[in-house]
């Protein structure tokens, strides 16, 4: 378990806009360079991003979550 934060402050998704797409995009280069450090690009991996209070988020930091190593099971 990984965590992937940008360094400039964002609270949510709620706070994105055209100004931060370039971030945004480069926290999936990111999650996808560190898998491959990680040795799970093959394998696969999950990406993880909760927006909100419902969704589980305790910490108001944008921040991205890489899970992988092992069977994660299907969420439907």
């Amino acid at each position: 378990h990984l965590l992937i934060i940008p360094n400039m402050h964002l609270p949510s998704l709620a706070y994105i806009g055209p100004g931060q797409v370039p971030i945004m995009g480069h926290l999936y280069v990111v999650a996808e360079e560190m898998a491959r450090r990680e040795g799970v690009t093959l394998s696969g991996y999950r990406l993880v991003l909760n927006q909100g209070i419902d969704s589980g988020q305790e910490i108001e930091h944008l921040h991205m979550h890489l899970l992988g190593g092992q069977p994660l099971g299907n969420m439907g």
